[in-house]
């Protein structure tokens, strides 16, 4: 039961990591392309 417990807690904590990591990526992109439309 622990295991079971455990993988679905490193699949929860992994998810949300790569879930900050492309909303930061997002924001990022986000970020350069108003950058570009502002120097035009």
């Amino acid at each position: 039961m622990f295991n079971i417990i455990r993988v679905f807690w490193l699949t929860t904590i992994s998810y949300g990591k790569q879930s900050e990591d492309a909303k930061i990526k997002w924001c990022d992109e986000t970020i350069n392309s108003l950058e570009e439309i502002k120097d035009l």
